[in-house]
């Protein structure tokens, strides 16, 4: 008798452990996959959000600004090789005889911050924000480093953001990091809730 009560007491709480065991794998809920990662740091877990392009849609194209001739100001970086140049916050790379707008080179470090960021705190550690950019301090010197999710900010560069839907949901794409409009206290704002897969 003692022996039946303790297997259905073993069995009743492999039931209770075994969807706790399934969540802390990563599961795949409406076409997006969700994954646990450590936050290096904070000592917390936080979700990373990855999404499937299969399901984006684009609803307008990101704007791309070509020019011919760098305008007066700029200043040249060297990083892994390449050379970029940058200006009024925005990084220009040179290809097929034009200067292009791109997304921000992560590694790359600065001496000096643009005039008109702003200051946001992310997961206590204070990050520098302009236009589409986030910077962190090193030193002397300001990195570039990707954003992590929740961050919100309160507005998006003018170049190289595409709106796009997945399932129905508005979404802007940066460099494959994903904003969502959400409503603050200070009004309309943009949410990092995660990434495109690569």
């Amino acid at each position: 008798m003692k022996m039946k009560y303790i297997l259905v007491v073993i069995i009743g709480l492999a039931l209770l452990i075994s969807p706790q065991l399934y969540a802390q794998k990563g599961h795949q809920h409406n076409g997006h996959k969700h994954n646990k990662s450590h936050t290096h740091g904070s000592g917390k877990k936080a979700h990373n959000h990855r999404y499937s392009r299969s399901r984006v849609v684009v609803v307008k194209h990101r704007r791309v600004n070509k020019v011919n001739k760098l305008p007066a100001g700029y200043r040249t970086y060297n990083l892994n090789g390449r050379k970029y140049y940058r200006h009024n916050g925005y990084y220009y790379h040179y290809v097929g005889g034009t200067y292009s707008i791109i997304s921000s080179p992560r590694g790359l470090r600065v001496t000096v911050l643009p005039k008109g960021y702003r200051k946001v705190v992310i997961r206590n550690k204070p990050h520098f924000y302009y236009r589409g950019t986030y910077y962190v301090q090193a030193g002397k010197e300001y990195e570039v480093v990707e954003p992590k999710e929740g961050t919100v900010v309160s507005e998006l560069p003018e170049y190289n953001v595409e709106e796009i839907t997945i399932d129905e949901k508005t979404y802007f794409e940066i460099d494959n990091i994903l904003y969502q409009p959400v409503s603050t206290e200070e009004g309309s704002q943009y949410k990092i809730v995660g990434k495109l897969e690569d």
